[in-house]
């Protein structure tokens, strides 16, 4: 007779209970907690938003990935400012600065002559996690 290895699933709920308690417990993903969404559906978590960053953005997946029950983790739509800054810094020209708050990229400073916003703009909307731009040119 052979014997079968049965899988006990968690409840979607208490994973997500065990979620929060990890959010609570790393004080920058306390700050983030209100611009990152998790949802669980049959131990597979989706996490979706943006963290300021780096560390809490691997810190939250790395954790989450090794809670009791979770499946898998998709990420697909969370990000962090630290890599959408750098990012962008690759994409607009000299003379422009910017900074990113949750995935809202603000740019100022001076275009080159012969550069116009539209172009910037339509260039940094194209960077993964970028969700708005806000121009601030003098």
């Amino acid at each position: 007779m052979s014997e079968a290895s049965v899988t006990q699933s968690r409840p979607d709920m208490d994973i997500l209970a065990d979620i929060h308690h990890v959010e609570r417990g790393y004080p920058p993903l306390v700050n983030d907690r209100h611009q990152v969404n998790f949802e669980v559906n049959d131990g597979v978590v989706t996490v979706s938003g943006y963290t300021k960053a780096t560390p809490t953005y691997n810190y939250t997946l790395g954790r989450v990935a090794d809670i009791d029950g979770v499946k898998e983790v998709i990420a697909h739509n969370f990000f962090n400012d630290e890599t959408i800054r750098l990012d962008v810094g690759r994409t607009i020209p000299v003379g422009v600065v910017l900074s990113v708050e949750y995935g809202t990229v603000i740019l100022a400073g001076k275009l080159p002559d012969g550069t116009t916003i539209e172009e910037v703009v339509r260039e940094v909307g194209l960077v993964e996690g970028v969700r708005r731009v806000i121009t601030e040119f003098r």
